[in-house]
């Protein structure tokens, strides 16, 4: 979810206060806050700070004896009591994500459809919304695999670094850059996809500090790869995406 759109939506959670309904337990407060977490979470991320304070917030009191309070009137007093102070904290939430947001926070620093190749951001956009950094790079290298294997007219026996060497060639109508050093450049790039993250990523589970950071990177890089072929060979992909025939053309970039 862009910034702009997550900054409009919590400003109308935000107008929602006015309702007295949302400062009382019940289905109309409990939606309330369950669409201001969904809000935070798909723009910041689960693991954002400000979620894990709203996920933190308590609405109830802390199971205690009966026989703590006078009478049933001081125990409904302290529910109400609590719930309120719990909303109240909610919209202290909510003000800190306003502010992240006019100031240039949220996901502007996170891919969208605007900023990563389209067809790969719809294949692993759950997998950012939900922050599940450990398998993102496996599904971003098969996934650029896939469409090198697609575009270059491969068969399935082709993969890794063998499908990047052959569709990268010097020689070949996927090759990319305009010179013979570029050429090797681009070919590095993917067998480098290929080798140092399809070969880990795609049989183990990593567990690093920096997993978020890792991930991101490598869906910077399948991206990179991605939009290259597409301004260099844009015939060529748009036709073997849709199934047709491109029309002959030479290779691009010749030096």
């Amino acid at each position: 979810m862009n910034p702009e759109r997550a900054q409009q939506l919590i400003a109308d959670l935000r107008l929602k206060l006015d309702d007295n309904a949302v400062w009382s337990p019940g289905p109309v407060s409990e939606s309330w806050v369950l669409n201001v977490r969904s809000v935070l979470s798909r723009a910041l991320g689960s693991d954002s700070p400000l979620v894990r304070t709203l996920d933190h917030i308590r609405f109830y009191p802390a199971p205690v004896l009966r026989s703590a309070y006078a009478d049933e009137t001081s125990l409904e007093q302290e529910r109400i009591s609590t719930y309120e102070s719990g909303i109240e904290h909610v919209q202290a939430v909510i003000d800190s994500a306003l502010f992240e947001f006019a100031s240039g926070g949220g996901d502007a620093t996170r891919p969208s459809a605007a900023n990563i190749d389209h067809q790969l951001w719809a294949h692993v956009r759950k997998l950012v919304e939900s922050a599940d950094w450990q398998n993102l790079p496996a599904a971003v290298a098969i996934f650029v695999e896939s469409k090198i294997r697609t575009w270059g007219e491969f068969g399935r026996d082709v993969y890794g670094k063998v499908l990047y060497q052959r569709a990268f060639a010097d020689d070949a109508e996927l090759r990319l850059g305009a010179t013979r050093g570029e050429w090797e450049g681009w070919r590095a790039l993917g067998t480098g996809l290929a080798l140092a993250v399809g070969n880990s990523d795609r049989h183990h589970i990593q567990q690093r500090g920096d997993m978020e950071q890792y991930a991101m990177g490598t869906l910077g890089l399948g991206s990179l790869l991605l939009t290259q072929l597409r301004h260099q060979h844009p015939e060529v992909v748009e036709a073997r995406d849709s199934g047709a025939s491109p029309s002959e053309t030479p290779p691009t970039g010749l030096s």
